[in-house]
């Protein structure tokens, strides 16, 4: 079976040739790591929609950074987006010190997993199957095991020679977070990939028959017994064909033409256009079909203001993508609900969202913040959130409080003469 992102993908066939081109130019790999990394890579920020429950919410962050969830997130984002599926399990680690997140990611060396769902949609069970040593009867033997999840147990089977129960343990909630998608990115671009694979070694073919010098005579070579005893019995033209390759090959360094015939060393310099332009367009699709911009060195130069509107809007088409592919992961609304709950703080609110990689004009924002207070289309208070520079809003808010009436204090008392 084809595994897309490891490379593992339809392969050209060329029949008529003994040597032929059979290279994978992973483009698929390239994309997909790029959109798990633009959707995760940094992070994501939380936000607490109950005020009111500060220090839960401190507690929870903590546990939350913690965790180190970075990498995490795009080991899925990268099951998912190549194959459809991803999980995680989240529990208390043994001595119920830290909330922990298992990935399980799909993929030839991935894991395999299942989930089940009831008649409303939502998930009923899940099983997943992995193999551990244990030693039996003095030997080291891999032993299966699967673990069944469902909303009030977990089971866990072994199998040595058959499949048996080998521990049932009551639990409150599920544990697992599935996330699926009906077509993966792989599955798009597949087709795209396979044609791009297909024409570049078809290139690689031609150029490696056509590209380097070759000798070509024209007319008629005067000692055809020159090359020894095995052409003797070939016909004219085979024995010019076999000198010509012994010349080619420098078997032999020299012949004997008549007058009017010459050799001359042949090469192809022509670029063939039209399958160039079918190379660059497929290459073209696969990252428009994925909302993907090609930074390759090419593009970047061609661009003549890396400005950070000029980036925002290069990258306009993946920020809207990275919305939807957020929603493939609930906004990770799931996850961040369960690891509340072992926590114990179920009640506080808490919304979820991608921090950005693009670099932003820090000088742009701040003035247009202070010509926006100034116009008074916006508060000061919005414009301080607002402000790239500040991390603690409330403490900024207030040495602007104290300042502002410092300075009243210094023009006031510059008003009057001291006696």
């Amino acid at each position: 079976s084809y595994d897309y992102y490891n490379g593992v993908m339809k392969r050209r066939t060329a029949p008529n040739l003994t040597y032929y081109a059979k290279n994978v130019y992973n483009f698929t790999k390239k994309i997909i790591d790029f959109k798990a990394m633009y959707l995760f890579g940094k992070g994501v920020e939380i936000e607490n929609g109950t005020p009111e429950l500060e220090q839960e919410f401190d507690r929870f962050m903590k546990s939350w950074r913690n965790s180190k969830l970075v990498s995490h997130y795009v080991k899925l984002a990268v099951s998912l987006f190549s194959y459809g599926k991803a999980a995680e399990i989240i529990t208390w680690n043994e001595k119920k010190q830290k909330v922990e997140h298992m990935p399980l990611v799909a993929g030839k060396t991935g894991d395999e997993f299942y989930a089940f769902f009831d008649n409303e949609n939502s998930l009923a069970s899940f099983s997943r199957y992995y193999k551990i040593k244990e030693i039996i009867d003095g030997d080291i033997k891999f032993v299966e095991v699967c673990e069944i999840y469902t909303n009030e147990y977990r089971y866990i089977y072994r199998k040595v020679d058959r499949w048996q129960l080998s521990e049932e343990i009551r639990i409150i909630k599920m544990p697992v977070v599935y996330y699926s998608i009906q077509q993966p990115y792989t599955f798009q671009i597949k087709d795209l990939q396979d044609n791009y694979n297909q024409i570049l070694n078809e290139l690689s073919d031609v150029n490696s028959q056509v590209a380097y010098p070759f000798l070509v005579m024209y007319g008629e070579v005067l000692n055809l017994a020159y090359g020894g005893k095995e052409l003797e019995n070939l016909s004219f033209s085979e024995r010019s064909k076999a000198i010509m390759d012994k010349l080619n090959s420098g078997a032999i360094k020299a012949v004997n033409l008549e007058n009017e015939s010459d050799l001359k060393f042949v090469n192809w310099s022509a670029e063939p256009k039209t399958l160039i332009f079918e190379i660059n367009n497929v290459k073209d699709l696969m990252f428009k079909l994925t909302s993907t911009p090609d930074m390759s060195l090419e593009n970047i130069k061609s661009i003549t203001n890396i400005s950070g509107l000029a980036l925002q809007i290069l990258f306009l088409d993946s920020e809207i993508a990275k919305q939807g592919e957020f929603s493939y992961f609930f906004e990770l609304k799931r996850a961040i609900n369960l690891h509340a709950f072992y926590l114990g703080v179920e009640n506080l609110e808490l919304y979820a969202k991608t921090k950005n990689f693009m670099p932003s004009e820090m000088r742009d924002i701040i003035a247009n913040l202070v010509m926006s207070t100034q116009a008074k289309i916006m508060s000061r208070e919005t414009a301080v959130q607002r402000n790239p520079f500040v991390f603690n809003v409330e403490e900024e808010l207030k040495k602007i409080k104290e300042e502002a009436e410092n300075q009243l204090d210094a023009i006031t008392a510059e008003s009057f003469d001291v006696i």
